[in-house]
């Protein structure tokens, strides 16, 4: 997210087992774990995730392998239900698939707490990540003149390269950022890197920006999107050695490439978070809707397949 970034003065604490360097302790936020022992999400498909698609309606040919009929038959019902994908796809292995059905926060995943990094406007707290509904909410609302919000990071599922979607919403607000990135594992930031496959500063929600930060000075590279994201969008990034390919909606929308791709393993995180004051994301004020949620439906990461 530009110029905004998590932080923490400890680490997470032996029940997260996450190995950070010291330079993580600057920028990473005091993280909730929610190993605790707890119903796991249901791994079955979700009555929307079961629809029946025919051969008839997929029409097609042969000699088109079967495994590539049923990839696109699985394209076609996830578009027609937004229900999350599950298993491989062609080049990738899923090792992250979570829709958010528990009673709280899976196992393996952790919230903010803590004032985010250069950010004087702004507040996380654990209450403000909540799963309710099916869906994670991230919430923002004022809490004694400062405006509160939620963040969370999926702590155990590190990886070096992959494939990542996010299907999800929010509220119009001016003053209110969002990012869904990727953090390096050992935070070691911004020379480690950071991927920001969805981000905006606040407003109408119109477009969303992927920001490419690496470098001791954080130079940035950045491509932006048109769509309406107060409705269901689902954002990604495919991450290989030298290349970033951003997709909306399964579509590739633009591609960065070069050596300042980061190298490392990298933690998926998602955040609303108060505006610094900037005029990239100006801070809340009058015009700031008392409340504002951003909805994630599921997120999906892969690995590349060996």
């Amino acid at each position: 997210m530009q110029h905004v970034h998590p932080r923490t003065r400890r680490l997470f604490g032996a029940a997260t087992s996450l190995a950070l360097g010291a330079s993580a302790l600057l920028h990473l936020p005091h993280l909730h774990s929610h190993k605790a022992p707890q119903a796991e999400p249901a791994s079955t498909p979700t009555p929307a995730m079961a629809v029946a698609v025919g051969a008839e309606s997929v029409r097609l040919a042969s000699p088109v392998p079967r495994h590539l009929q049923r990839a696109a038959r699985s394209a076609i019902r996830r578009a027609a239900t937004g229900a999350m994908p599950t298993g491989n796809v062609p080049g990738w292995q899923q090792f992250l698939a979570q829709d958010f059905t528990g009673n709280g926060l899976p196992k393996g995943w952790d919230s903010y707490a803590g004032r985010p990094g250069g950010n004087p406007n702004g507040w996380w707290t654990h209450a403000h990540a909540s799963v309710r509904g099916k869906d994670l909410h991230l919430v923002g609302d004022w809490q004694r003149g400062t405006f509160t919000t939620g963040g969370v990071m999926a702590s155990d599922f590190a990886s070096t390269y992959g494939k990542y979607e996010v299907r999800f919403k929010l509220s119009k607000a001016p003053g209110v950022a969002y990012a869904l990135l990727l953090w390096p594992a050992n935070g070691s930031w911004p020379s480690a890197g950071e991927i920001d496959f969805a981000e905006d500063g606040g407003g109408d929600r119109a477009t969303t920006t992927s920001t490419l930060h690496y470098g001791a000075a954080n130079t940035q590279v950045q491509r932006t999107v048109r769509a309406d994201f107060t409705q269901y969008q689902t954002v990604g990034v495919e991450w290989t050695p030298g290349k970033l390919v951003y997709t909306l909606n399964g579509k590739r929308w633009a591609t960065v490439t070069g050596a300042e791709v980061p190298t490392g393993p990298m933690r998926l995180a998602m955040q609303l978070e108060a505006g610094k004051g900037t005029r990239w994301s100006p801070a809340p004020s009058k015009a700031t809707p008392s409340t504002v949620d951003m909805v994630v439906d599921w997120v999906v990461g892969y690995r590349r397949a060996a």
